[in-house]
Formats: C-alpha cells, sequence, structure tokens
C-alpha cells in the first residue's frame, strides 16, 4: 500500500459521484442512512435521492440510534 497525503485537495466523493454509486445498486435499501457531511450538503443529498430514487432517506443526529432487521 501506498499513503498519499492529498493538501488541499478533498478525497471524498461530490453528490453526482453518489448519486452515480447509489444507481448501481441491484435493488433499493428499504431505507437510507445519511451519516457525514455539513447540515445543507447531507439535507442537499437527501433531497436528490429522494427525487432520483424516490427512496426513503434520513439524516442520522447525533445519539440516534436504530434497530435493524434482518
Amino acid at each position: 500500500a501506498e499513503i498519499i497525503t492529498l493538501g488541499q485537495f478533498s478525497a471524498h466523493a461530490g453528490q453526482s459521484e453518489l448519486l452515480r454509486w447509489l444507481s448501481a445498486l441491484e435493488a433499493p435499501p428499504r431505507k437510507t442512512w445519511l451519516t457525514h457531511g455539513e447540515p445543507a450538503a447531507a439535507q442537499a443529498l437527501q433531497t436528490a435521492i429522494k427525487q432520483k430514487f424516490q427512496w426513503d432517506v434520513a439524516i442520522a443526529r447525533y445519539l440516534d440510534s436504530v434497530e435493524l432487521e434482518s
């Protein structure tokens, strides 16, 4: 493995890259949780996912907990 420092560049995917990645899923998730990002960016991504895929999307908040079903 090689470690590379990017300096001023972000190594995170942007909204368009995330939407492209989500579009490759074979089946939609029952619920999508956004757990990272600034509040405005998370809300924008939530809106974009709802508009493009009509998925149930929530933004996780500090100390939220969710019971998962199998």
